[in-house]
């Protein structure tokens, strides 16, 4: 590659399609070193390649433009679409701004004193100091994530699994108070184990356990209001017996 004829060189890059077909002309083959010299001697030599030169003529009278700043792009560079990484940077953090900008002055009370680069607690408004983004303390961290839209909901939809399956197996130990008959409020009603206790019955339990386990735990209860529940429990509080003492 080396030694070759710039003449024949020249004739062969405003003859010839490619720079594939170049190589082969040359007696070369087309593989990635000897592509890289070639394009190395023409550089050398002010060389270029005839399809080349027109599709350059054609770019700069038509030239492309960065997206950020408006600078005219190189040839060389002409399939991107910004003149430099600063500008890239630039314009992807206009489309995904940092979180911590939003939370700035705007959404706070207008009696407040701010300067033009405060940040405060999207949970309280204080003042965000040193190496703080979105909360001045890990207290106003946990009361963000415990109220925000996704626990809520999820939370909720849990207790309304729960609730839905205690109704349930309610009606089916008779719906009421097996003691006095009360029958109104679904919290007030719960289930007295009368021997081997393995676990507490209440809304979670009834979300999450299977139910061949919460039957075959069901079996050991009663149904009693909870006032009923408590003097089952608690027979020394009574206050005919204390009254007597």
């Amino acid at each position: 590659m080396e030694n070759i004829n710039l003449n024949e060189l020249t004739f062969l890059l405003n003859t010839s399609k490619s720079l594939t077909e170049v190589l082969k002309k040359l007696g070369k083959k087309n593989n990635g070193g000897n592509f890289r010299l070639l394009k190395k001697i023409m550089k050398e030599n002010d060389l270029i390649f005839l399809n080349e030169k027109n599709s350059k003529e054609k770019y700069e009278k038509s030239p492309k433009k960065c997206l950020c700043c408006g600078k005219i792009l190189d040839y060389e560079h002409r399939y991107n679409k910004y003149c430099s990484k600063s500008c890239a940077a630039t314009e992807n953090n206009k489309k995904f701004p940092k979180k911590a900008k939003l939370f700035k002055k705007n959404n706070y009370p207008e009696n407040r004193t701010y300067k033009e680069n405060d940040l405060h607690c999207i949970v309280c408004g204080k003042q965000l100091t040193g190496n703080q983004k979105k909360y001045c303390s890990k207290k106003c961290k946990s009361m963000m994530y415990s109220h925000t839209k996704y626990h809520t909901k999820y939370s909720k939809q849990k207790d309304e699994n729960g609730l839905k399956t205690k109704l349930f197996y309610i009606k089916k130990l008779g719906g009421e108070c097996s003691i006095c008959g009360y029958n109104k409020n679904l919290s007030a009603l719960t289930f007295h184990h009368l021997r081997d206790k393995s676990f507490t019955l209440d809304s979670r339990t009834f979300e999450r356990c299977p139910k061949e386990l919460l039957e075959k735990e069901l079996e050991k209860c009663i149904l009693v209001c909870q006032n009923c529940h408590h003097e089952i429990h608690h027979p020394q509080y009574n206050r005919e017996n204390l009254e007597d003492k």
